[in-house]
């Protein structure tokens, strides 16, 4: 089946997350600075809405029963243990093998290079492989490799700002 793509400006865009209104609003309306680099911090840098609201919606859950948190710096630093944590979050007691199995199937190189974890099967109008993978390094912290200082501190007082009144650490706010 050929893909058909969305024309706007003479430029092709895949479908899949794109309609000549929406090229528009973010050609004419998004406003963007020359310096800004990381989306994170635009007004609309998840779908319907910010980055930030997006997790301050998701952490005023964190006290139900029925909400378990966990970030990828958790999971890399420890995986086997978050994987314990999951379990008894879900009432599942797990034996050392099937942990050890989970552990080995859940690392990053084993989702790589797993077909159904990497989106290689996705239709390339929806994920273009020859543009990059989805799964890209697998490493914390790398966005000091690519912000420059002015960035990362412009990103630090943004992040001061939004997340003010969370009364939550993240990984990355523990110096």
């Amino acid at each position: 089946m050929p893909v058909h793509y969305v024309m706007y400006k003479g430029i092709k865009f895949p479908p899949a997350y794109n309609s000549e209104h929406s090229l528009s609003f973010a050609h004419n309306e998004f406003l963007v600075r020359d310096d800004d680099v990381f989306n994170v911090t635009y007004p609309k840098s998840v779908p319907h809405g910010s980055w930030f609201e997006h997790v301050q919606g998701w952490m005023e859950m964190k006290d139900q029963d029925n909400f378990f948190f966990i970030t990828y710096e958790e999971l890399k630093q420890d995986l086997q243990g978050s994987m314990r944590r999951i379990c008894q979050f879900l009432g599942q007691d797990l034996d050392d093998d099937a942990v050890s199995s989970v552990v080995r199937n859940a690392s990053f190189s084993a989702m790589r290079e797993n077909p159904m974890c990497s989106s290689v099967l996705l239709p390339a109008d929806i994920m273009d492989q020859t543009k990059g993978q989805f799964l890209r390094k697998g490493i914390c912290g790398d966005w000091k490799n690519h912000f420059t200082v002015a960035q990362s501190e412009t990103f630090d007082r943004i992040y001061q700002e939004r997340m003010q009144g969370l009364n939550m650490a993240f990984p990355w706010d523990r110096h």
